[in-house]
């Protein structure tokens, strides 16, 4: 496991994956993720979507994950807050 998480240390969806790791998240739940999903003044984030990949169609925004206990809260340490913190800044700059 160590070795994986230093094989992404320096990916641009680092985030991404340790919220895979961390949480269990499905593909679709991560790629649903939006800014307004993740609180750090609580610190958590909402699995409240998914995008599905519909051919033909493209890409399209579901409004709830497989199952109803998939919409879920998880909470979010501060190593991930930090994380979040520098993958918003990222974004903004690209």
């Amino acid at each position: 496991m160590y070795a994986l998480i230093e094989a992404i240390d320096t990916h641009r969806l680092k985030l991404l994956y340790l919220f895979a790791f961390t949480f269990g998240c499905r593909v679709g739940e991560l790629l649903g993720l939006r800014p307004c999903d993740v609180n750090t003044e609580e610190p958590c984030i909402t699995v409240s979507g998914t995008l599905q990949y519909i051919p033909g169609e493209g890409v399209t925004r579901k409004d709830r994950p497989k199952t109803a206990s998939s919409v879920r809260t998880l909470p979010l340490s501060e190593d991930l807050v930090s994380l979040y913190d520098v993958h918003i800044q990222n974004m903004r700059a690209e």
